[in-house]
C-alpha cells in the first residue's frame, strides 16, 4: 500500500547516510514510516529546517505536525485542522499524561468517526486498547515516543490506521532487567513473552512507598540522589496491552506490524502470523496496525475469553 514500518526499518541507514540533512524521496509514505522517522530524528537531534521533503509531501507534512514533532518552536501549517482525530491524527510526542492523552483522543477519534455506528462492540474494545498502548509506551519510552493516526479511503475499502514508536530500551532489555527468574536472549523470544496473556514487563516493579512525589514535569529531584521518588502523574497500563492488541488484530482480520530490535512480528489479515529477522535493529519499540473499516463495523463472532476480559478491565482492571 505504501512506504511503512517495515520499508523504514530496512531503509534507516540510506535514509540518514548523511547527518547533517535527511532528503526523503517520492513515496506515499504511511504512519508507521512518520513515527520512527521522527523518533530517530529526534533522537539523532536533527533540526527540522535540515529535513528536506518531497513538493508532493510537504502540506501532508505541515497538517501531521511533522515540524513542530521535529522541534520547531512555531506551527506554520497555515489552515485549521478540521479533520483531525477524525481522517487523521497528528503526530504527537508521548512526553507526559496531557499529551498521551491527547493522542489516544485522536487516533480513537479516528476509529469511531470512521465506523458507522460507534457502540459496534468492536470499537470500545479498541479504543481501549489503543489506550493502553498509549499509555505503555508513555510508561516505558519516556518523552521519545510518537504516535500518529491515518485514516485511507479507496473505491472499494476504508482502511483506520495508527503507529507508534519509541525509542526506549526494547522488549528484551525492558524484561530482562526486571526480577523475573530469567533471561532473553534473543529480540524474538521477548516478543514471544509479551504478547502472551499475562505477561508483562511491569510484573515485579516495586514501588518504594517511602519515595517523594514529584510533578510529572520536574526537571530534576531536589530531594538529592539518595531520595527515590515517584511521578504525581498516573499511568493505567495494566500489562495486558501487547496480548489484547494481538488478539483484536486476529479478531477483526486486521494487519499488524511489530518491531523490537532485530526482530519483526507481522500479522495479516487472514491471521498468518510470523517473525522475520531484520538487517537493521531498532532500538526500542514500533508498531503499526491497519483495519479494514468494515471489519470493525461487522465484527465476527466474538471470542469469550477476550470479550470477557475486555469487561472486566472495563469494570475495574481485574483479570
Amino acid at each position: 500500500m505504501g512506504y511503512g514500518l517495515p520499508e523504514v526499518i530496512d531503509d534507516l541507514d540510506r535514509l540518514f547516510i548523511n547527518e547533517q540533512v535527511v532528503i526523503l524521496p517520492e513515496r506515499f509514505y504511511l504512519p508507521g514510516f512518520w513515527v520512527v522517522f521522527v523518533a530517530l530524528a529526534r533522537q539523532k537531534q536533527i533540526p527540522h529546517e535540515k529535513v528536506a521533503l518531497p513538493s508532493s509531501v510537504s502540506g501532508y507534512a505541515g497538517a501531521i505536525g511533522l515540524f513542530t514533532a521535529l522541534g520547531a518552536l512555531k506551527d506554520d501549517y497555515p489552515h485549521r485542522r478540521k479533520n483531525q482525530g477524525k481522517n487523521y491524527g497528528c503526530l504527537i510526542n508521548l512526553d507526559n499524561p496531557v499529551l498521551t492523552n491527547s493522542a489516544v483522543a485522536q487516533i480513537n477519534g479516528c476509529i469511531r468517526a470512521n465506523v458507522d455506528h460507534p457502540d459496534s462492540r468492536g470499537i470500545a474494545d479498541l479504543c481501549e486498547v489503543v489506550g493502553e498502548l498509549l499509555d505503555n509506551v508513555w510508561s516505558h519510552g519516556k518523552s521519545t515516543g510518537y504516535s500518529m493516526a491515518q485514516v485511507y479511503q479507496s473505491e472499494t475499502k476504508k482502511e483506520i490506521m495508527f503507529a507508534v514508536a519509541d525509542k526506549g530500551i526494547g522488549f528484551k532489555d525492558e524484561v530482562n532487567k526486571q526480577n523475573l527468574g530469567f533471561k532473553f536472549k534473543t529480540d524474538r523470544q521477548s516478543i514471544e513473552w509479551c504478547i502472551q496473556k499475562g505477561n508483562s514487563s511491569k510484573l515485579n516493579i516495586v514501588v518504594d512507598p517511602w519515595a517523594q512525589s514529584l510533578p510529572d514535569d520536574a526537571l530534576h529531584n531536589p530531594y538529592g540522589q539518595n531520595v527515590s521518588t515517584i511521578s504525581l502523574a498516573p499511568n493505567h497500563h495494566q500489562g495486558l496491552g501487547l496480548y489484547k492488541l494481538v488478539e483484536l488484530v486476529k479478531r477483526f482480520k486486521g494487519q499488524l506490524h511489530l518491531v523490537t530490535g532485530n526482530c519483526m512480528l507481522q500479522i495479516e489479515n487472514n491471521g498468518n502470523l510470523t517473525y522475520s529477522e531484520l538487517s537493521n535493529s531498532w532500538q526500542g519499540v514500533a508498531i503499526s496496525c491497519s483495519f479494514n473499516q468494515l471489519s470493525l463495523y461487522n465484527p465476527p463472532i466474538d471470542d469469550n475469553e477476550l470479550v470477557s476480559l475486555m469487561h472486566r478491565l472495563r469494570e475495574g482492571g481485574r483479570t
